[in-house]
């Protein structure tokens, strides 16, 4: 305990301490109390002096004894808990288990190096999950100089921690590659400003698309803690979506997007997260998968964390700093064939609309491309001209760049590795795309995005637009999902047009949704999201925007970890979609 100034040390002053450490930490609790050493530093040329039978009068604490200690800067002293085992303290960290199998490994940092792991290596009391170290709350005081001191994040298993081995979901390559010598720059930035890592989260193998039943095989997909814990997990970011959504002890999950590998595990856990500006934040250090497609992936339960987060480690000057004066309603996507997803969807749009005090646009993109799009281009329809676009472009890549892998590691072992069906599938058709085929993407790609910039989105505003994303129906670990054609998904979708465009995207959660569990065989509920793209540069004031619109409002900004994302009984989130009915009493909405 910090003592200041103070002249006497009061039973008071020690009791409400102790509370406050318990209040405000999961780590310390008031068994510490009992039968401890109380350490107090002063800052002082003498101790202060305890009142008449300090020790005794401690109840129901029962301090065995008191040590005075002169503070000194060089030292370090943190308050909290702590072991004492002869003349050293110990800082205490709290194991919780990864029940739901989110962590490829678990680490704590390397004594002698911040910026280097040791593999943790410890199972829960019951041998059945990993157990997951956090450091006590109490460590990390407010800091100027790391201003998100003490946040702990988790780290998708294609990030490089020095001292661990990079799996990217596939043992083969784990095998070949090693251990790592180097921590990638993002999550260098992130211990610099005071987060502590946790751990490496699991992902589809080569940050693919895999989902169960199908896959991940290598590594044991993770359980969503939504619903009925039997929901599929998404893809590829799946193991930091399940652990942001169901362990409340952490605060951040770091993920990568190509075309939704942050993004859909998102909205299939009902989490905020942000898909920033591409090259907005560092790649360094992270594998590959398709370079003009990925960017850093960022989710947590509270738009106030992630706004934070972004604000400390993006680029230094938002290059939109204004609020938005347009908000575009593409109708190519709207509405959805789920009428209370919709319903949530218009609900946020209209809490825009009233936060900016403007009216959406409504647009076609579809039908604009055929009025104003390039010549000997827009003959061509809009959904057809973008058919392979984003697809040819990942597939290529997705293949071309694990050729080194391939290579070396039948070089080196006298095997070829193993490949799970589903990558190997993608390999296969990437395989099979030509060189023509894929600069004809890269050029349809930029005919496209200049297009949008200039009769779409344009100089004369500053431009958001509400998407769908996700479907908030049932989706079964144990249920293959419909089998897809070789073609791929069109780039004609919410999903790849900020991808291929390398704009800002928002998921937002703005609900849930009932349904009858054919696990449980009672009602659950499915999160509901929605998507907020922006120009280039925006990706903080898409975060405030939806922040303070929603706060506005009277609607929550944050979720809740565990089963269900709101409470069912919040009569705020029943009542705030501005006036309109419900169908279904059970059914939340913004």
């Amino acid at each position: 305990m910090h003592l200041g100034d103070k002249d006497l040390i009061t039973v008071p002053f020690v009791q409400n301490t102790l509370e406050r450490f318990a209040e405000t930490d999961d780590v310390f609790t008031l068994e510490f109390a009992k039968s401890a050493v109380l350490i107090l530093l002063y800052e002082g040329s003498q101790p202060p002096r305890p009142d008449d039978a300090f020790l005794d009068n401690l109840s129901p604490y029962s301090c065995s004894n008191c040590i005075y200690q002169k503070s000194n800067p060089a030292e370090k002293w943190l308050e909290g808990p702590y072991f004492l085992q002869g003349k050293e303290l110990h800082q205490c960290w709290r194991l919780y288990p990864d029940h739901l199998s989110a962590f490829t490994i678990t680490t704590i940092p390397d004594d002698q190096n911040d910026h280097r792991f040791v593999p943790l290596g410890v199972t829960s009391d019951d041998g059945a999950d990993l157990a997951v170290a956090v450091p006590s709350r109490l460590y990390f005081p407010q800091d100027a100089n790391k201003p998100l001191n003490g946040l702990r994040v988790s780290v998708k298993d294609n990030y490089h921690l020095a001292g661990t081995v990079t799996t990217l979901g596939n043992r083969s390559y784990g095998k070949y590659y090693g251990v790592q010598n180097i921590t990638s720059a993002y999550v260098e930035r992130l211990i610099e400003v005071g987060c502590v890592v946790l751990g490496k989260t699991k992902l589809s193998s080569f940050a693919g698309t895999e989902v169960p039943p199908k896959g991940p095989v290598d590594y044991f997909p993770p359980f969503s803690p939504r619903a009925d814990l039997y929901q599929s997990p998404s893809g590829s970011s799946i193991g930091a979506g399940c652990a942001i959504a169901g362990y409340g002890w952490m605060d951040l999950a770091l993920g990568t997007d190509t075309t939704g590998s942050t993004r859909a595990p998102a909205a299939s856990n009902g989490v905020w997260a942000l898909r920033p500006t591409w090259g907005a934040l560092s790649m360094e250090g992270i594998v590959p998968s398709v370079e003009e497609f990925d960017t850093v992936g960022l989710m947590a339960r509270d738009v106030e964390t992630l706004h934070n987060l972004y604000k400390v480690t993006g680029p230094e000057k938002s290059l939109k700093e204004s609020l938005p004066d347009r908000i575009l309603f593409p109708t190519d996507w709207f509405p959805t064939g789920n009428q209370k997803h919709q319903e949530m969807l218009d609900a946020f749009t209209i809490h825009l609309e009233k936060y900016l005090a403007i009216t959406r646009t409504e647009i076609s993109l579809s039908e604009t491309w055929a009025q104003t799009g390039p010549e000997g281009e827009k003959e061509t329809p809009l959904r057809g001209y973008l058919q392979k676009v984003g697809y040819n472009i990942n597939m290529w890549n997705g293949y071309h760049n694990f050729a080194d892998f391939r290579d070396g590691y039948a070089a080196k072992y006298g095997e070829a590795p193993y490949i799970s069906p589903v990558s190997r599938a993608k390999w296969e058709n990437g395989s099979k795309i030509t060189v023509e085929e894929l600069d004809e993407a890269v050029r349809r790609r930029k005919v496209f995005a200049d297009w949008i910039h200039e009769q779409v989105i344009g100089e004369a505003h500053k431009t958001i637009m509400v998407v769908p994303y996700g479907s908030p129906e049932p989706k079964y670990r144990d249920e293959a999902p419909p089998a897809g054609g070789n073609s791929g998904p069109s780039s004609y979708n919410p999903n790849f047009f900020a991808t291929i465009l390398g704009l800002p995207k928002v998921i937002v959660p703005v609900g849930q949704i009932p349904f009858v569990s054919k696990v449980t065989k009672r009602t659950e509920y499915l999160p509901a999201v929605a998507g907020l793209i922006g120009e280039k540069g925006m990706d903080e004031i898409l975060l405030q925007l939806s922040k303070d619109a929603l706060a506005k409002a009277g609607c929550p900004t944050k979720v809740l970890p565990g089963r269900l994302a709101f409470n069912t009984d919040d009569e705020m989130l029943v009542a705030s979609a501005g006036g309109a009915e419900h169908e279904n009493s059970e059914s939340v909405k913004l």
